[in-house]
């Protein structure tokens, strides 16, 4: 009945009212439609654009085995205690090799670079392809803006917005 986990989840079982690490207090104070929004979200989204394939993922990837990776994470393996996708630290900062490679995004298409995209590291960083935005930036709530077509002007009236790189990716803070 009781689950500790190397997960930081305390805040979510405190926010639901639930003893940390009472699992089936958590379960029982979180509303239906909480538990049917949270068992549909994906733990990996996958999008191709005009301008490349965009993975988005908590943590980022190791460098080795990056498909069997996103397939754990497509299936919603849940039979390790850790997975590094969701929970890695310095070995998930980079973009894998795999990945800095451009990919076939359908037959007879010219070679798309890949972008990977997460949250989860404590900062804001944009290398090349690899974007890491994680919620808070310099204790200011961030968002992120991507548009694969190049602005031709900024919808945003305020001076807190950055843009970076060939996706038009616009940080937005509050």
């Amino acid at each position: 009945n009781t689950v500790m986990s190397p997960y930081d989840s305390e805040a979510t079982f405190t926010a639901y009212g639930a003893t940390y690490g009472d699992r089936k207090g958590l379960l029982g104070s979180m509303p239906q439609h909480h538990k049917q929004f949270f068992s549909k979200l994906d733990w990996v989204v996958e999008l191709q654009t005009p301008l490349g394939n965009i993975i988005a993922v908590h943590a980022g990837f190791e460098e080795k085995d990056v498909l069997s990776q996103i397939q754990k994470l497509k299936d919603k393996w849940v039979w390790s205690p850790w997975l590094e996708p969701l929970s890695g630290r310095q070995n998930v900062e980079q973009i894998p090799s795999f990945l800095r490679e451009p990919i076939l995004q359908r037959p007879g298409s010219q070679p798309a670079p890949q972008f990977l995209i997460s949250g989860h590291h404590g900062f804001l960083r944009v290398n090349g392809r690899r974007i890491i935005v994680d919620s808070q930036y310099d204790d200011e709530l961030v968002s992120v803006l991507i548009n694969t077509q190049p602005p031709t002007t900024s919808s945003r009236k305020n001076e807190n917005f950055r843009r970076y790189g060939p996706l038009h990716l616009e940080v937005i803070t509050s």
